[in-house]
């Protein structure tokens, strides 16, 4: 803005307020900025960004001009018709512009979030897309190690060929020996044996030269097949890679352009924020300097206003003192007043000198009588001050006394406190060497029993039969009704996973079924109950007293030291942690999380203190560690309501998940007698056995999972499975078969338990969604199953179907 001389008495002031408003832009309904459709596929994420530039380049075009100054005022006309509005709506334009360039930066930022999660979009594709990829490659080698097996056993025919062929030469040489010892022997019975021996080698070498020929025709006929089908898988897998390539070099290059176009949004942006913010500063800058001259300009106006004001003032005070009068009459009255006053002063000065003395003498006892009272009243006032102080030393000095009594009481009870404690210390310290640090768990060491290893049959149960007599024990002892499948489905995850969830509501038996279950086999089993203000890995493994030399083992730690002990060591041992989701178990149970994942690797340790403590149990690690237990299941029962907290998706990836239905269905069971105690050897063995026989089916249920559900689960639920769910799959299925369940039973449970669950919660994924897969299931499973129903898996999405708000 130009700035104009000093001697042009003018300023500039904003006039209006739609200049502003006139720069924001609303979205229209075609505006894809206003959409919140995310993208499905790679294209529609590159067409989104697409747009979402073009918008942009279009609001910057479309950007209203700068606001500017409009109508010149005279400071003439300060007081009557500027004033402090016109400079507050020049404050207010500032503002506005202010505003302007806000809105412009949020709208920018807007842009970027919805690029970013375009990119998000797009690499998740490209990962799913790369998965694929790999367990087509590695069809492809598992088809390529078939034919290598395939041509493996063709070449170990054509040994065997090879083979014959040699012992037949050998025979060939052995007659040729022959004939030439009938030569020396026996003339004529050599031309005879000699005859019948070359009908038998012209007829062996006859049918050994058919065999020939029809094995070398088999073998030519395989191999020619196995290199035609080779060739022809090679064609696909090398069709199929270029395709893939051709598809990562174009999602390459829409990556590509994706960058550099969010580069070109960012540099925009910044852009349009350096200029909105150097032109609001700009126009701050004029407005403050304006704002100044108004202020400078309006001082003066007041200061003589103010002065014009006073004047006035006492040209009003004086009319009321003059009570109406005019100027001449107030004029003709102070000289008569005057007068009386010349008057008045003769006379006084003709008065005797008697009265002038009296007088004076009245004047000077006047002021020593203020003098006299001044002095009293300054002594008045001092005295209130001493008595105030004396009332507040009064006070203090109370307070102090009972402060004393107090001190002394609490140095009574410190005193005592301290005694006590020197004496407790002096017994900690009088025999360190021979007191435990562990006293629980060196408990258990000495308690009788416990190290006796118990005589238990190494006998493979039946799982089926297993299963039927647990759930009929459990039923006569206790009066809990479980049902089949359910002792199928625990079975099953016992095999799968080290760590078991167990929901329901709350009085069905969740943490009776592992304890009654280990009691019906004979195992052991231990109940931990977690509390709600649990957060770390001491408060379930418990804590070392520096000072009292001792550790505070949990009811937890016990449980895992006693399953260690020679009773429990040749026996499965189950550790109930009762309310499991009363608080974060990945906050508190993180460490033992950590170990079950790493069993794979060899043995775990629990660390307990961060050194050896001793003397320490036996069983503990280097003095200071436990070692977790093969033979400990982890069970965790979880009721869901307000006092719990949700399990993250990482625990239940980990742990295998078991709902029990609200109304168990009552029935009698049978009187049998106890069942043998089983031991950890013979329950490996038997589920061992069952992988062997029914390893085909958990295949069939991964490949049914996969091949016929997997399309549809990640393109319209966006959710996955990694690496768990194949190896707890094969495991958790033959069980299930062997204990007598169906193949449909098992895949119910895991697509329910596994992949389902995971839309539970997600208000993104829209009822006519979960119909559709519910359609897809019903219509998919008779090829999985044709004498099952996924009551779970639908149960569940009608459930969650429900939870929309659709009936």
């Amino acid at each position: 803005m130009p700035k104009r001389p000093k001697s042009a008495h003018r300023v500039r002031v904003q006039r209006g307020s739609g200049s502003a408003a006139a720069g924001a832009r609303d979205p229209g309904p075609g505006d894809e900025r206003g959409s919140d459709r995310e993208p499905a596929t790679a294209d529609d994420a590159v067409a989104l960004v697409e747009q979402a530039y073009a918008l942009t380049a279009g609001e910057r075009d479309s950007a209203p001009e700068q606001p500017s100054f409009g109508d010149d005022v005279d400071i003439d006309d300060v007081a009557e018709e500027v004033g402090v509005d016109d400079l507050r709506a020049a404050v207010e334009q500032a503002l506005r512009a202010r505003e302007l360039a806000r809105r412009r930066e949020q709208e920018h930022r807007e842009e970027i979030r919805r690029l970013e999660r375009a990119r998000n979009d797009l690499a998740e594709q490209e990962e799913r897309r790369e998965v694929a990829h790999r367990a087509r490659v590695e069809g492809v080698a598992a088809d390529e190690d078939a034919l290598r097996a395939r041509a493996s056993r063709i070449d170990e025919r054509e040994a065997e060929l090879v083979e014959r062929i040699r012992r037949c030469a050998a025979d060939e040489a052995r007659l040729f020996e022959l004939e030439q010892q009938a030569h020396t022997d026996f003339a004529e019975y050599r031309r005879d044996r000699i005859a019948g021996l070359r009908e038998e080698l012209a007829r062996l070498r006859t049918a050994a030269d058919a065999e020939t020929r029809r094995r070398d025709e088999e073998i030519a006929d395989r191999r020619g097949a196995a290199e035609t089908e080779f060739h022809s898988r090679s064609a696909r897998l090398d069709a199929a890679e270029a395709r893939i390539e051709e598809r990562e070099r174009s999602h390459e290059r829409r990556e590509r352009l994706l960058d550099a176009r969010e580069q070109e949004v960012e540099s925009e942006r910044v852009d349009v924020r350096r200029q909105a913010e150097a032109s609001v500063a700009l126009e701050f800058e004029t407005c403050r300097l304006e704002r100044d001259a108004w202020r400078d300009r309006h001082r003066q106006a007041v200061e003589i206003a103010q002065e014009r004001g006073r004047q006035l003032a006492a040209l009003d005070a004086a009319a009321l003192d003059f009570e109406g009068r005019s100027i001449p009459e107030v004029a003709a009255e102070l000289r008569r007043l005057r007068a009386d006053h010349r008057e008045l002063r003769h006379t006084l000065a003709a008065r005797p000198p008697e009265d002038q003395e009296r007088l004076r003498e009245l004047e000077l006892r006047h002021q020593e009588w203020v003098a006299e009272r001044e002095e009293l009243l300054r002594q008045n006032e001092e005295h209130r001050r001493l008595l105030a102080s004396g009332r507040i030393a009064v006070a203090e000095r109370e307070t102090n006394r009972v402060v004393n009594q107090a001190l002394e009481g609490l140095n009574n009870v410190l005193r005592t406190e301290i005694a006590q404690q020197a004496a407790r210390y002096g017994e900690l310290q009088a025999d360190p060497e021979h007191r435990s640090a562990f006293p629980a768990c060196t408990a258990l060491d000495e308690r009788a029993g416990f190290a006796e290893q118990p005589q238990l049959s190494a006998k493979v149960p039946d799982l089926a039969a297993l299963a039927v007599r647990i759930r009929e024990d459990i039923a006569r002892r206790k009066g809990l009704f479980y049902s089949e499948r359910d002792l199928r489905c625990f079975l099953g995850g016992l095999a799968a996973s080290r760590l078991h969830l167990l929901e329901g509501i709350s009085g069905i038996g969740k943490t009776a079924l592992p304890l009654e279950f280990a009691k019906a086999i004979g195992a052991g089993s231990a109940t931990v109950a977690v509390a709600a203000e649990w957060r770390g890995p001491q408060d379930l493994m418990g804590y070392y007293n520096a000072f009292e030399r001792k550790f505070y083992e949990s009811e937890f730690t016990q449980a895992l030291y006693r399953a260690q002990l020679p009773a429990f060591r040749t026996r499965p041992f189950l550790v109930v942690l009762d309310e499991m989701n009363l608080s974060h178990p990945e906050q508190y149970f993180s460490d033992v999380l950590h170990a079950l994942e790493m069993r794979a690797r060899g043995p775990q340790i629990l660390p307990l203190t961060t050194s050896e403590v001793g003397p320490a149990p036996r069983l503990l690690h280097e003095g200071r560690a436990l070692v977790l237990p093969d033979n400990v299941w982890f069970i965790g029962t979880a009721n869901n309501d307000e006092t719990t907290v949700t399990f993250a998706d990482k625990t239940y990836d980990r742990a295998h998940v078991l709902e029990l239905p609200d109304r168990p269905v009552s029935f009698c069971p049978p009187r049998a007698g106890p069942i043998a105690p089983l031991s950890m050897e013979a329950l490996s063995k038997a589920f061992a056995d069952a992988r062997e026989r029914y390893h085909q089916d958990a295949e069939t249920v991964l490949a049914f999972l996969d091949d016929e559900l997997g399309n549809v689960l990640r393109r319209d639920l966006q959710v996955s499975w990694g690496s768990r769910l194949p190896r707890q799959a094969r495991e958790f299925v033959p069980v299930v078969r062997a204990c007598g369940g169906d193949i449909g039973e098992a895949a119910d449970h895991l697509l329910t338990t596994r992949i389902l669950r995971k839309v539970r919660g997600r208000r993104e994924v829209a009822a006519p969604r979960l119909e559709k897969i519910q359609a897809e299931i019903e219509q998919a499973w008779p090829r999985l199953s044709t004498t099952s129903v996924p009551t779970d898996a639908l149960e569940f999405l009608e459930n969650e179907i429900r939870d929309r708000g659709v009936w």
